[in-house]
């Protein structure tokens, strides 16, 4: 199975070197931990005793095949940082969230994919709410803002 899915990420790599400004190679590891390898740098995968290992021209690195799960291509699909919607402005920089032109009571929530709550906050104020992502692993949540959720990625 890996080795089929080596033929098909070095093929996609082979057919679309110019899309490969914003792809990533990352590898999914057993205990939910991730890591990224730009295609830019053309990561080089193979398999040797029982490990995957993955070269660049400035890393070699061996993972044991028994931690990782899957590896696959990730693509920033667009390049949003900003969002306007209804007066309110959520801008995501450097893993973190600032909504502004809040007007009075705001109750953020923070969701994980599969739902679970991990954060609240709540504010009454006429200006902005700062949110910091930095204790939250990479990857996709959901931001809950009044009576809307937007889905925010954290590199």
């Amino acid at each position: 199975m890996q080795r089929i899915l080596f033929i098909i990420v070095f093929t996609w790599i082979i057919v679309s070197p110019s899309s490969a400004q914003n792809q990533k190679l990352v590898v999914w590891f057993a205990d939910g931990g991730k890591a990224y390898y730009d295609l830019e740098k053309l990561p080089k995968t193979t398999f040797e005793n029982n490990n995957i290992v993955i070269t660049t021209d400035d890393i070699l690195i061996h993972y044991p095949l028994e931690d990782v799960i899957r590896y696959t291509l990730e693509t920033d699909i667009t390049g949003i940082n900003e969002l306007h919607d209804n007066d309110i402005i959520i801008r995501q920089k450097d893993g973190n969230i600032l909504l502004q032109n809040i007007n009075g009571d705001i109750s953020v929530k923070i969701f994980s994919l599969d739902g679970v709550l991990l954060e609240t906050i709540n504010q009454s104020t006429d200006k902005c709410v700062f949110i910091s992502l930095n204790n939250y692993m990479s990857g996709t949540y959901l931001l809950q803002v009044k009576d809307k959720t937007y889905k925010i990625l954290k590199k």
